[in-house]
């Protein structure tokens, strides 16, 4: 059965084997950044001294009661954990904007002990336990639900505030917890529980849970790999409960595409649950092989047991059922879209909302999609007649695509033994784009960004990079990705705007710059919403700005790769409106094969990656369209920003210092920057 979710009852003493007043004031200490006091609290805790309600002081000034035993600060902090639930206490209203943002961000923060893993927001002050478990409610109905009284309860706290009394930042992060709420109401609104996919082979919690024990736990002492085995443990429980939502979604008719199950299981078995897999060669292992002297080999071989016990066997569950759940192979050819499923086109609605953060109607979409894939085939003309020496009437499609073919020409691309130089020359790109934009930009990142070779277990379902962002406590440096696994997919001429993109000054100044900003309120860097058009949207302006500043200037090659990478952004707003509204065109929705084929006639991508990408739409549908709706946000700003007296460099330090905002809220707070500026 599926696993409930907090109430206050259940945390009212103690959440994640802490004590709740202690885990809740330290909490609390991290959202304000009085790590200090927090330590000597949890220090005072260790050394088996009293800690007395004098002690905290954050418990009270966050519930607005100040509690007269440990008992009941505990009981006033699981209000904050799951209000509203059995055994919460009603909480007086928060009356300061600053209150109620503390208090969504607690709640956002305590419910997620992965998120809290991965800021590091507890570990400088001594408390660690969270490392021990996984949410094991996110495929509960309940929780799903849940979500949505709890995006009504900040709606109506969010009525007692007046905009007129709120300063500038703290009307952008109303906006961000508003937004929140409604777009996440709109998923209530058309029953939509079942028509994720989050078994699939893009981004799906299989394939990407392994990164919560590889990339991001810090494993430094004997407490750690105990926290890591207790870890290892919930993952198993996890993958059963999501082979259970499988099940249960394949029963009410909301199946994945019979070519994404065949993906899914052919990736379990080759890296976590087939005939030849053992749980030394599973990435769950990884950081098993060596330990620290200070730690006893027994947390290695009891690791190693609860991977071939219980991780293994969850695998081969939901292998398995996704394997039984595939639809009629009949049904292949129908066309894939959301539009199939009982509540599928209304799902989709709300998740260009989501992912787009704007009010494009899927009709608006696609016909922008049409007007960009046309103008940037035309830029790619103009480099290979002006800049090339091609005949007026050259075909930037198929050239591109011949190029791409030349696989053994080292002009274009690299050999199978050159993985670790294809990783030294992101390392020297990055360097010189550094050089090349930094006077675009008034504030720089400290933080830095390192070049690292995606995890082999990911190499097959991954594209040619992606970008993690640091700890907010600075002991994990950005990371740029680089699929080096299918160093064929990875063209030479693409790899200075991939670097600008997922490196500098894309991806990694705007979230390493986030972490560090100081000014705006820790929800807002902590991913509290989908800012995926924002993120997307600024690594597209990011490739721009690098070739507006001579990064691609030495090889007309790396200008082709440039606008071919953007020719194929301006495609899926085409595909994915086309694969998941049947209203798009006037033949319905596109088929598997159709989308393949518009891809195959308006993109350079070779037949491998447009299969790759079209099958990414299908089953994470919406997403892809954030990366040049944003682009295109930031362009019409930028061009309003510069009319109004500013510049490139402060249209950047404003932009990067929102640390994210939705399309509609940025253009609203830009416009108002400028129109006070002056």
């Amino acid at each position: 059965s599926l696993t409930a979710m907090h109430t206050a009852s259940s945390v009212s003493e103690r959440i994640y084997n802490v004590p709740t007043y202690l885990f809740a004031e330290c909490l609390i200490a991290a959202i304000h950044n009085e790590n200090e006091r927090a330590r000597e609290i949890v220090s005072k805790h260790k050394q088996g001294n009293a800690v007395t309600v004098e002690d905290l002081t954050g418990i009270a000034a966050l519930t607005l009661v100040t509690p007269t035993s440990l008992e009941e600060a505990s009981r006033l902090a699981a209000s904050l954990v799951a209000p509203a639930t059995k055994g919460s206490t009603e909480l007086p209203k928060a009356t300061q904007a600053k209150i109620f943002f503390d208090r969504v961000t607690f709640r956002f923060l305590a419910n997620d002990p992965e998120r809290l893993s991965d800021k590091r927001l507890l570990e400088p002050i001594g408390i660690k336990e969270h490392n021990g478990f996984l949410d094991l409610n996110c495929f509960a109905e309940e929780s799903w639900q849940r979500q949505f009284q709890l995006s009504r309860k900040d709606l109506d706290d969010i009525s007692a505030f007046s905009e007129d009394d709120l300063s500038s930042t703290d009307r952008e992060t109303m906006e961000v917890i508003r937004f929140a709420a409604e777009t996440n109401l709109l998923f209530e609104k058309n029953n939509c529980f079942l028509c994720e996919f989050p078994a699939n082979q893009v981004d799906g919690l299989p394939f990407m849970l392994p990164m919560i024990f590889t990339e991001v736990m810090s494993l430094e002492d004997q407490q750690d790999y105990e926290h890591y085995n207790q870890r290892l443990e919930q993952a198993a429980e996890q993958i059963s409960l999501l082979a259970d939502y499988v099940k249960l979604q394949h029963e009410k008719g909301y199946s994945m595409p019979g070519f994404a199950c065949d993906k899914v299981v052919e990736m379990l078995n080759e890296g976590f649950c087939g005939d030849s897999v053992t749980a030394k060669k599973t990435p769950f292992a990884s950081r098993l092989v060596t330990l620290p002297e200070s730690v006893p080999d027994s947390m290695k071989e009891q690791g190693y047991c609860i991977i071939a016990e219980k991780i293994i066997p969850s695998y081969t569950k939901l292998r398995d059922i996704v394997a039984n759940c595939r639809p009629d192979s009949a049904l292949d050819d129908s066309p894939p879209g959301l539009h199939r499923l009982p509540t599928g086109e209304e799902f989709y609605v709300a998740k260009l909302r989501s992912q787009s953060t704007t009010s494009f109607t899927p009709q608006e979409i696609y016909q922008l999609g049409l007007q960009r894939v046309a103008t940037i085939q035309e830029q790619m003309r103009y480099i290979l007649i002006h800049k090339l020496s091609q005949p007026e009437d050259v075909n930037p499609i198929q050239y591109m695509r011949e190029i791409n073919e030349q696989k053994d020409n080292r002009q274009f691309f690299y050999g199978e033994d050159e993985k670790e130089i294809c990783l030294t020359d992101f390392t020297k790109l990055l360097t010189e784009a550094e050089a090349a934009c930094a006077n675009k930009f008034n504030i720089l990142p400290k933080t830095p960004c390192k070049i690292i070779r995606v995890p082999e277990h990911m190499e097959k379902g991954t594209p040619a990079a992606f970008y993690w962002p640091p700890s907010l406590d600075g002991t994990r440096p950005g990371a740029f990705y680089a699929n080096v696994g299918q160093i064929s997919a990875i063209q030479k001429y693409e790899m200075r705007t991939l670097t600008a993109h997922e490196g500098v000054p894309g991806h990694h100044f705007q979230l390493a710059l986030a972490a560090e900003n100081s000014d705006i309120h820790l929800i807002r860097k902590i991913e509290y919403i989908n800012m995926n058009a924002f993120w997307e949207g600024w690594a597209l302006h990011a490739e721009l700005l690098a070739g507006e500043c001579g990064f691609y200037d030495s090889d007309p090659y790396d200008w082709l790769g440039h606008y071919g990478d953007a020719l194929f952004r301006a495609a899926r707003l085409v595909v994915d409106t086309a694969l998941h509204c049947d209203s798009c065109r006037e033949d319905g929705g596109f088929t598997r094969a159709e989308a393949i084929k518009y891809m195959n006639e308006n993109t350079t991508l070779d037949s491998m990656d447009i299969e790759v990408e079209v099958n990414r739409y299908i089953t994470f549908p919406a997403q892809a369209t954030g990366y040049m709706l944003g682009k295109i946000c930031m362009e019409e700003e930028r061009e309003k920003w510069k009319k109004a007296g500013g510049n490139d460099v402060s249209f950047h330090d404003f932009v990067l210092s929102t640390c994210g905002l939705p399309l509609d809220s940025l253009r609203s707070s830009l416009a108002y920057a400028a129109s006070t500026s002056g």
